[in-house]
């Protein structure tokens, strides 16, 4: 995970290249801070998954070739990227692709924002290699290789993709693949996290870990407050593990404190547990 400032950045980057897993760079982009939207669900499906990229049997994926719609398929499904794992985590980036094809016009409407989450497409794929490396195990990935300015998986289709019949089967590949690998996880574990890869370009220099809470939200409920935190993407996994939401946010074991205590600021934390009145804060979107 990259802050948006220089020395969070290279500190992140240079490790990646004495690890050999970023190529060198003469002139390398601008790394922007990330946030990352977090979705749990206490379970149902998979028998067996393998840990190496592969495309899913989809039914409705299937019922586009049967119906003649071969190139538009086969187009849509190069577009997302896909990979298989054995852990019940799935990580999702829907807005770091590259691509910008001309078969799919460029998205324009009032609410559209089409900016790229900077590197959050490999901050994804690294994340994916480095639990392999250390655990011997791999989330699953679901990756848009589309730009934003094409088509938004982290909303509703109608804006998402602006009525173009091949963005529409693209973002269709992408929430399905989604659903499957849910599915497949609580089958086979009982439940799944979701785990959004985006970016930000606030001030503060920090990971944002969204919940579906607000910041005002978060500043009503954080402690010293004992009050009941209301529905959060969370919820299921506190029911699963009978662990507190509040501990989930703010307690030793929060997500937003392991990253903290391992050296990026994260909020909500244990360090950081809400982000200050007027400060901007990305609690989570349509994926979520």
């Amino acid at each position: 995970l990259v802050g948006r400032n220089e020395s969070l950045a290279h500190r992140y980057e240079t490790l990646l290249l004495r690890r050999g897993t970023l190529p060198a760079q003469q002139n390398p982009p601008t790394v922007a801070a990330h946030k990352v939207v977090v979705t749990s669900f206490p379970m149902y499906s998979s028998a067996h998954m393998r840990v190496c990229p592969r495309v899913y049997g989809l039914g409705w994926l299937l019922g586009w070739l049967l119906w003649g719609n071969v190139a538009i398929a086969q187009s849509a499904a190069s577009f997302v990227e896909l990979r298989s794992g054995n852990l019940p985590v799935i990580l999702s980036a829907p807005h770091g692709g590259y691509e910008t094809p001309s078969s799919i016009p460029d998205r324009q409407c009032a609410t559209c924002v089409t900016v790229r989450d900077t590197r959050t497409l490999e901050l994804a794929r690294e994340i994916w290699r480095q639990v392999g490396l250390l655990t011997g195990q791999y989330p699953s990935g679901v990756f848009s290789l589309l730009s934003r300015v094409k088509l938004d998986p982290n909303r509703a289709i109608v804006e998402a993709a602006q009525g173009d019949p091949l963005a529409e089967v693209v973002w269709q590949v992408y929430h399905e693949s989604i659903k499957t690998r849910q599915a497949e996880a609580r089958q086979t574990y009982g439940r799944v996290l979701t785990l959004g890869i985006h970016g930000h370009g606030h001030a503060a220099q920090r990971v944002e870990v969204g919940y579906g809470l607000s910041g005002a939200q978060l500043r009503t409920h954080a402690p010293p407050a004992t009050t009941v935190v209301p529905g959060n993407s969370v919820s299921g996994l506190a029911q699963a593990t009978g662990t507190s939401t509040r501990l989930l946010l703010w307690g030793d074991t929060a997500f937003g404190t392991m990253l903290a205590r391992g050296g990026l600021p994260a909020t909500p934390s244990a360090e950081d547990p809400y982000p200050l009145a007027g400060e901007l804060y990305f609690s989570g979107a349509y994926i979520t």
